[in-house]
This record gives structure tokens, C-alpha cells and sequence, in this order.
């Protein structure tokens, strides 16, 4: 399991593994609720709204699916078509495989932070680094995609959509992959390589830097 999420009233649980598959399940008796079986790579990020009307799901393969927890539909899903299909397997390939070994490097370093566990993907990449992550406004009328970037490792694009409709209101690029609204859901703060960067979330104009 690489990502979890629990309800707004702790009812239901949605875990994403990197089988690539997102389950929905009761909290109190672990059944299995709905599965979503059909995700470009591992699910990486998941996340309720504030309201529990909609689970967001994000996978390495650069997929989001929003999902209705009313009769567990999905509404619409966000794929870019940044890589080439072919290209999606080899990386997925190297990437389960890199899970594989990630897991067996667990057992071995109980005792270090998930955060400090290398994944041998083709150079000194933490597995944090690999992560496609969502996060929802406070209001749940929008919701932050975080995407990797598959041509520069490390690099990542920060994309705002609006909930309902799953319209982009704005993208930044070259950012790091830490990011929180704020209260009221008109800004965004975001981590990049030397900074954390405050955003009008609905223009990706920038507010505020610190440091400057």
C-alpha cells in the first residue's frame, strides 16, 4: 500500500498499492466496498473530499480518477499523454521492480524513516520523489494534482482543477512535491529546490516567497 485516505466520518478507507489497483472499504469490517483495477501504474496519492462526496485517485502513470462515493462511479479521469505507451511499460516494468526490491530494503532498515529508503531507478532518487499526489481544497470545490516529471526525475508540475467539472484552472511547473491549501482554498503553498512559494490558486500567479 503506497497511499491511504480516510473519510471525513472515519466510515471508509481507500488504500491505492502498487498493483495499480485503488480499493474503497468499510473502516469497521474491511470489506471491500469497490475496486478500480484499470490505473496507469501504482496509485501514489488518495484523498476524500471534504465532504465525502468524491475519492481522487492519482497513479504514477501521471492518471487521476475522481470517483462519486454514491454508488462508487468514477466521474472522469485526467491521463497526459506526456509518454508513449510503449515507454509506459519499461518504466512501469522497472518501477514494480524497483517496489519489489523496495520492500525486501524495508525489512533490512526498520528503523530508518520511509523517506531515507533509495530506490534504484536509474539514479539516486528517494521514493518519495516518485510519488503523483492529490490533495483537495477545504471547501472541496477544487483539488491540487501533483505530477512527476518523467523527462527531468525530481521535477514536478502542480495542476489546479475544479472538482465538479474537472476543468484546469492553472499549472506550475518546476516544483517540488509538497503542497497545502489554504483555508479558505484561494491559495496554494508549494515547495520548490531553495523556497516555499505561496500561489493564487486559481491563476498560478505568484504571492509570496520565502526566502525571498
Amino acid at each position: 500500500v503506497l497511499a491511504i485516505a480516510v473519510s471525513p466520518r472515519g466510515e471508509f478507507l481507500a488504500t491505492g498499492n502498487a498493483e495499480g489497483v485503488l480499493r474503497i472499504q468499510k473502516r469497521s469490517t474491511r470489506v471491500d466496498l469497490a475496486r478500480f483495477e484499470d490505473f496507469e501504474g501504482p496509485v501514489t496519492g488518495v484523498e476524500f473530499s471534504p465532504d465525502g462526496k468524491h475519492v481522487a485517485a492519482s497513479s504514477i502513470g501521471h492518471q487521476l480518477i475522481v470517483i462519486e462515493t454514491h454508488g462508487y462511479r468514477e466521474k472522469y479521469s485526467l491521463v497526459t499523454p506526456a509518454i508513449s505507451v510503449e515507454k509506459q511499460g519499461k518504466v512501469f516494468e522497472g518501477l514494480i521492480t524497483a517496489l519489489t526490491w523496495l520492500a525486501a530494503a524495508r525489512t533490512a532498515q526498520l528503523g530508518a524513516a520511509p523517506g531515507r529508503v533509495y530506490v534504484p531507478t536509474g539514479g539516486d532518487h528517494q521514493f518519495p520523489e516518485l510519488r503523483c499526489s492529490v490533495l483537495f481544497s477545504a471547501d472541496g470545490k477544487n483539488f491540487a494534482f501533483m505530477r512527476s516529471s518523467y523527462k527531468w526525475p525530481g521535477r514536478y508540475s502542480l495542476e489546479v482543477y475544479e472538482t465538479e467539472t474537472g476543468k484546469k484552472i492553472s499549472k506550475i511547473r518546476d516544483v517540488k512535491p509538497v503542497m497545502a491549501f489554504s483555508p479558505k482554498g484561494h491559495r496554494i503553498a508549494v515547495s520548490t529546490a531553495d523556497a516555499v512559494v505561496t500561489l493564487n490558486a486559481r491563476t498560478g500567479a505568484m504571492i509570496s516567497r520565502y526566502p525571498k
